[in-house]
């Protein structure tokens, strides 16, 4: 296990379910959940964000399309 040497992010759903997302001194971003826990390279981990990032314009795309009608 490595030590966090930043905390990027952490934030709480409305449900309660709460993310922490990591930077840890073995140079990986670890992502958190209740019961999930993803290890990635800094690149995999913008990866990532990107598809995300796309993830949600396609989402927010795709409601405006719903509520036009």
């Amino acid at each position: 296990m490595a030590i966090v040497e930043e905390l990027l992010a952490q934030f709480e759903t409305p449900s309660g379910q709460t993310y922490r997302i990591e930077y840890n001194e073995n140079g990986f971003v670890h992502l958190h959940t209740e019961h999930i826990r993803l290890d990635l390279t800094p690149e995999e981990f913008l990866k990532l964000s990107d598809a995300i990032t796309e993830g949600h314009e396609t989402l927010l795309d795709r409601k405006d399309e719903l509520t036009a009608n």
